[in-house]
């Protein structure tokens, strides 16, 4: 995996250059972050990466499924924007990356 400033700026640049996961390692791993999310609300990269999973699964999925994962992103991102400092170089990415794909 590249390494390009912060782990998470790494992932989303890196993920965008390489294969999409199969969706169903995706949902894995956002039931792995809702799990997590629970127990650390506060967690900045459990929320981000939560989010991330979920936009993911939106953009792959259709019909209801689609709907469902764009309603959770939604809601997490809203999350994201109350919880943290968006000025943060990491939280724009996310965001100007969330509007982009959730527009679609």
């Amino acid at each position: 995996m590249c390494k390009i400033g912060s782990p998470l700026l790494s992932f989303l640049l890196c993920s965008l250059c390489t294969p999409l996961q199969a969706v169903d390692e995706i949902k894995r791993a956002e039931k792995i972050y809702s799990i997590l999310l629970k127990s650390n609300p506060g967690n900045y990269a459990v929320n981000a990466n939560l989010f991330i999973s979920e936009v993911r699964v939106c953009v792959q999925s259709s019909g209801k499924e689609r709907k469902k994962y764009y309603i959770l992103a939604k809601e997490s991102l809203l999350e994201i924007k109350q919880r943290f400092n968006l000025e943060k170089i990491d939280s724009l990415l996310i965001y100007a990356n969330a509007l982009y794909l959730l527009k679609k």
